[in-house]
């Protein structure tokens, strides 16, 4: 477990510049949740959030919606609702939450390509996959990458503003990855700051930032990256 902690802290993950492939870095994760032996458990629909989901993203103009793919923390999801109306005045939809089919292609050492769950999600969503006013987010607690870069893993995966659609993973999000003990607050803000990225150049239409403490940094490529994004969007909370 310390070893394993200790690796993380070294680097997450340790890639170059913009082109450069990942460095050959293997942690063993087969004892984090939602990894190896116990990935079967995260891939069924998180029920929790039965009673608060939508089964559409319907609405007029720009709207925000969360897609639950996998069993995800309930917690977490209600807590960043709140957040986003609180902070914003920004109305998110949670959506019906769904199962990943655990052969949902390609896969990597055990890890879900983000594209993929991306088209499954427009697949349950058929209607919002294709609106372009609709910002449409995947939130899954499994492990994911990209098949179209070299990098090990991604804590995520979006769109543009005109093409607003996207899935993020809390799995590396999580400090019990890495063999630290569970920690709800620490989650919970790792998501916040990421899933706010999302928000801002999605929703909002706002620029990246080269300044790795703004909430709109352009080249997030580890938990520390993640954990120095800045709070609060520059946006006026909506009347």
């Amino acid at each position: 477990m310390a070893v394993r902690a200790a690796a993380a802290i070294i680097l997450v993950v340790a890639c170059g510049a913009m082109g450069i492939a990942c460095l050959d870095i293997s942690l063993d994760l087969e004892d984090a949740p939602c990894s190896g032996d116990y990935r079967e458990g995260c891939l069924g629909a998180q029920h929790e959030l039965d009673s608060v989901a939508s089964a559409s993203c319907d609405g007029v103009g720009r709207r925000f919606c969360l897609a639950p793919l996998g069993f995800v923390n309930a917690s977490i999801m209600t807590q960043l609702v709140a957040h986003y109306r609180e902070q914003y005045g920004l109305s998110v939809t949670v959506l019906t939450p769904g199962s990943v089919p655990g052969d949902l292609a390609p896969q990597r050492n055990g890890q879900f390509d983000a594209i993929s769950l991306i088209e499954y999600m427009g697949s349950a969503f058929p209607d919002a996959y294709l609106d372009p006013e609709a910002v449409l987010i995947g939130v899954t607690p499994l492990d994911i990458y990209d098949q179209r870069s070299d990098f090990r893993f991604v804590f995520g995966v979006k769109g543009t503003a005109g093409d607003p659609k996207g899935v993020m993973s809390t799995f590396r999000m999580n400090p019990e990855t890495f063999g630290k003990d569970a920690d709800l607050d620490v989650l919970l803000v790792r998501a916040r700051k990421f899933l706010s990225r999302y928000i801002g150049l999605l929703y909002y239409g706002l620029a990246q930032s080269p300044d790795p403490t703004s909430p709109l940094y352009d080249n997030i490529l580890s938990l520390r990256d993640v954990d120095r994004l800045g709070e609060p969007l520059p946006v006026s909370p909506a009347p």
